[in-house]
């Protein structure tokens, strides 16, 4: 966004057969998997983006604050984790 913004042609190649890289979705079956929704951990990052290119993260995105915000799923017990 940023290159863009400042007048770059810029080009994006997605390795995988779907768009997203580490903040994609995978569904197996009827369970869904978030592979590294840590990007979206850090809203002001995220704002600071769009900010330097003049748009506003709201105008694009909708986030929804989740508490807790994952679950680590052992082969005994569940941690929940919760925002610091």
């Amino acid at each position: 966004m940023i290159l863009a913004h400042k007048g770059f042609d810029v080009e994006i190649f997605e390795r995988m057969d779907s768009v997203g890289g580490r903040n994609r979705m995978i569904q197996v079956g009827d369970y869904k998997f978030d592979l590294g929704p840590t990007f979206f951990m850090m809203k002001f990052l995220i704002e600071d983006i769009f900010k330097s290119t003049g748009e506003k993260l709201e105008d694009f995105v909708e986030l929804k604050e989740i508490e807790p915000m994952y679950h680590l799923h052992l082969r005994d017990k569940e941690i929940p984790i919760k925002k610091i």
